[in-house]
C-alpha cells in the first residue's frame, strides 16, 4: 500500500501547480487518475472531510503499518477517525482506485 501511495502521489502531482491553476475555464486538465474541471482547484488549501465509505483497508489488514502506527492494535477503541479524508478547496479528488493505478502503470511499462 505504501508503494501504491508513493506512485499515486508521484504521478498525480508531477505537473506544476501553476499549470493547473492557469488552465482555461470550462475545459479539463487530465492528471492520470482524475480531471480538473475547475481552474480554481486549490491543492495548497485543504480541509479534512468526513467520508461515509470509510477506509480502503483497516489497521489490521495493512501490512506496512508499524506497531507504532496501528491505533487499533495499540488499544484505540473507536474507528471514526479513519473516515476522514483530505479535500482540496473547490475540487473533489476521487477515491483511490488500485485497478486504475495498475492499468496506468502497465501502460507505462
Amino acid at each position: 500500500m505504501a508503494f501504491a501511495t508513493f506512485v499515486t502521489s508521484t504521478f498525480t502531482f508531477t505537473q506544476p501547480m501553476r499549470q493547473i491553476r492557469n488552465h482555461s475555464k470550462g475545459s479539463s486538465f487530465p492528471v492520470l487518475f482524475f480531471t480538473f474541471t475547475n481552474e480554481d482547484c486549490d491543492l495548497y488549501h485543504v480541509q479534512w472531510v468526513y467520508d461515509q465509505n470509510g477506509p480502503l483497508y483497516s489497521n489490521n489488514s495493512c501490512p506496512v503499518l508499524t506497531h507504532m502506527q496501528n491505533c487499533q492494535g495499540n488499544g484505540r477503541p473507536d474507528k471514526e477517525y479513519e473516515n476522514w479524508r483530505w479535500k482540496p478547496e473547490r475540487c473533489n479528488l476521487p477515491r483511490f482506485d488500485p485497478k486504475k493505478l495498475m492499468n496506468v502503470i502497465s501502460d507505462i511499462i
